[in-house]
């Protein structure tokens, strides 16, 4: 879900640097934010959301890259 349907939602409380603050469960949560290449803002696994699995192609786990570290 971008950012900007995000605060139209009812359950939105506030969005700052990173997260959002939301009470769709009606209990306070906080949902991590990323940012595309457009600079667009979205919420990660927002439970409100009905097309989750189209971000899962946009946003691929971190965890499915393997990095190299030099020792």
């Amino acid at each position: 879900m971008t950012l900007d349907k995000c605060k139209q939602c009812e359950s939105h409380i506030l969005y700052r640097d990173g997260f959002v603050l939301c009470k769709f469960h009606n209990i306070t949560e906080q949902r991590t934010t990323t940012t595309d290449e457009n600079n667009e803002t979205y919420l990660i696994a927002c439970p409100g959301e009905e097309e989750v699995k189209d971000y899962k192609k946009i946003f691929p786990p971190r965890w499915s890259k393997r990095e190299v570290r030099n020792s």
